[in-house]
């Protein structure tokens, strides 16, 4: 099961090595979206690896649904959507992961970014994270609107 879930890792590196490491950031002014960070934490990864996982859950205070389209952060070379799936092909289970161009962020609820489901992919790490430190991320929702977080990583 984890020698798939690495084959998944390692085939969503290279279909999004296509696409130039996620979305792209949006052009013109972003204005700020009110969103709250309820918790989240970035997986410290061996210096060896390029790619990370960022799980977090946000709340929406708004009366209107918010619909996150990607993001960025200094740290990689892309941010990309993802949820893991998996699916039976000739009677075995394959697991792995797949982009996705947008989460809802119900109106007055909550989006879960957690292990085994959607994640964000911080995508060709430009250096090694330190457990402990605050990494900053811009999310990017539908509308030029963006919120900004820190979340810290953490050996899970």
């Amino acid at each position: 099961m984890l020698l798939l879930f690495f084959l998944g890792l390692s085939l969503a590196q290279h279909d999004h090595s296509q696409h130039g490491h996620g979305s792209p950031m949006p052009q013109g002014r972003m204005s700020p979206v009110q969103v709250r960070l309820v918790s989240g934490w970035v997986r410290q990864v061996p210096s060896s690896l390029r790619d990370t996982t960022a799980y977090f859950v946000l709340q929406n205070p708004t009366d209107a649904d918010l619909r996150l389209i990607g993001g960025e952060s200094p740290v990689a070379q892309g941010v990309m959507l993802m949820e893991d799936h998996r699916e039976n092909r000739a009677g075995q289970v394959v697991q792995g992961m797949r982009e996705v161009k947008a989460l809802v962020l119900p109106k007055g609820g909550r989006l879960e970014l957690k292990p085994g489901g959607k994640h964000l992919m911080l995508m060709g790490l430009k250096r090694p994270l330190k457990e402990g430190e605050r990494i900053p991320i811009r999310l990017f929702f539908e509308g030029s609107r963006e919120a900004r977080i820190e979340l810290r990583v953490e050996r899970r």
